[in-house]
C-alpha cells in the first residue's frame, strides 16, 4: 500500500471520527473521540513512521479543516465566523493531543517489534499500558464498555420479561448515561406509540429502577410524544422584510395538570384543542421599530389563535449582524398587543431583557 493510499485512510478515519462526535445525539457515543482520535494518530504513524513527529502539523491541519466544515454544517446560519474559526481551533487542539498519543503508542509498538532486548520489550509494554490506561479509564467512565452493555441487555430483558409479562415490548436501544454512570435500556411496543419506558442499570448489569409507572401509568410518554410532535411544527414567514419563525409548546408549569387529562395514543390535534400552549416567536429585526413589531405580533397571533389556545408569548428578538443586542422576552400576555401603549410596553420589555446591557 503506497503512502497516498495510507494517507487517504487517515483522512477517512478523521472524517468518521468527527462525524461520530457530531452525530452523538443519535449514536450515544458522546466521547468516542477518546478512542477514535488515538487510532487516527496510529494510522498517521503508519504513513510517516518516525517522521510523524515532524509531519504532525499536517495531521493538525487535517483535523482542523474537517472540524471547521463540521461546525459550519452544524451552524447553518453563521453569525460570527470568527467564533466558529476559534471553536474549531480549540476542538482540534484537544483532538490533536489525543492523536499525538496514538502516534507515540504506535511508535512504541514498532519499537517493541524491532527490539531484541527482553528488558527493553518489558519497558515498552509498561509504557504502552501507562499511556493507554487513561484512555481506557476515561472511555469506560464516559462511554461504558461492551462487556457491561452485554450484561445490562441480558439482565434488563430478563427483568422486563418477569415483571411486565402482561405487555408486549421489545428492547429498542441501550446507551450509557455518563452523568449517572448507568446504562439506560429503552423498551418500545410495536403497536402502541405511547407504550414505552426505560430500565436503568448499574455497570455490573444489576437493574437499579425502571420508569414504567412514570412513563406509562402516569402518561409521561404520551406527553413527551405530543410535545415532540408539537415542537416539530415550525412556521417561517417574511413580514415586510423581517424574518419571523413561530413554534408552539405546551406549558411546562401546567404539565402535572396535562398529565392527568392525557389519554394514551391521543392525537396532537386533540391535545391542541384541549390544552393551552405558548407561542415561541423568533423575530429578526435589524432596525428596531416597536410599532411595526406590535403590528407584526398581532398579525401572527390573529393568524394562529383559532388553531391554538395561545396563553402567552415568548419573544426572541434577533438583530441581524448584532446578536449581542438582541433580547429574550418571556410571558407576554397576548391581550396587551392591542392596548394603546403596546409599542411602549414592548420597548420597555426589550430594554429590561436585552442582551449585553
Amino acid at each position: 500500500m503506497n503512502k497516498k493510499t495510507k494517507f487517504l485512510i487517515v483522512i477517512i478515519a478523521t472524517i468518521v471520527s468527527i462525524a461520530l462526535i457530531n452525530f452523538s445525539h443519535i449514536t450515544g457515543l458522546y466521547f468516542s473521540f477518546i478512542i477514535t482520535m488515538p487510532i487516527v494518530g496510529m494510522l498517521f504513524f503508519n504513513v510517516y513512521k518516525k517522521a510523524s513527529y515532524t509531519q504532525a502539523y499536517k495531521l493538525f491541519i487535517l483535523i482542523y479543516i474537517v472540524n471547521l466544515i463540521a461546525l459550519l454544517i452544524e451552524r447553518k446560519s453563521v453569525v460570527n465566523f470568527i467564533s466558529v474559526l476559534l471553536d474549531a481551533f480549540v476542538l482540534s487542539g484537544i483532538y490533536f493531543i489525543l492523536a499525538l498519543l496514538g502516534i507515540v503508542i504506535a511508535h512504541l509498538i514498532l519499537s517493541f517489534k524491532s527490539g531484541e532486548n527482553i528488558y527493553k520489550k518489558v519497558i515498552v509494554i509498561l509504557v504502552i499500558i501507562l499511556l493507554a490506561s487513561p484512555i481506557a479509564f476515561f472511555s469506560n467512565a464516559l462511554n461504558g464498555n461492551p462487556v457491561s452493555k452485554m450484561l445490562v441487555n441480558s439482565n434488563a430483558d430478563k427483568y422486563v420479561k418477569e415483571k411486565y409479562s402482561n405487555i408486549d415490548v421489545k428492547r429498542d436501544e441501550t446507551y450509557f448515561e455518563f452523568k449517572t454512570s448507568k446504562y439506560v435500556v429503552k423498551y418500545q411496543s410495536d403497536k402502541l406509540k405511547d407504550l414505552n419506558f426505560e430500565v436503568h442499570c448499574e455497570m455490573n448489569g444489576d437493574v437499579a429502577y425502571d420508569t414504567y409507572e412514570e412513563d406509562v401509568l402516569n402518561n409521561f410518554s404520551t406527553f413527551k410524544r405530543l410535545d415532540t410532535e408539537l415542537r416539530e411544527r415550525v412556521f417561517e414567514e417574511n413580514i415586510d422584510g423581517d424574518k419571523v419563525e413561530t413554534k408552539f409548546f405546551f406549558l411546562l408549569d401546567e404539565k402535572e395538570t396535562i398529565l392527568k387529562e392525557l389519554v394514551p395514543e391521543m392525537t396532537l390535534n386533540d391535545a391542541i384543542e384541549k390544552f393551552d400552549v405558548y407561542a415561541s416567536i423568533t423575530y429578526n429585526m435589524e432596525d428596531l421599530d416597536f410599532e411595526k413589531m406590535r403590528d407584526d405580533l398581532i398579525t401572527i397571533y390573529d393568524k394562529y389563535k383559532n388553531d391554538y389556545k395561545i396563553k402567552t408569548i415568548f419573544l426572541e428578538i434577533l438583530r441581524g449582524e448584532n446578536p449581542d443586542k438582541g433580547a429574550f422576552i418571556t410571558d407576554i400576555n397576548p391581550n396587551i398587543l392591542k392596548s394603546n401603549d403596546a409599542a411602549e410596553q414592548l420597548k420597555k420589555m426589550y430594554e429590561e431583557n436585552k442582551l449585553g446591557k
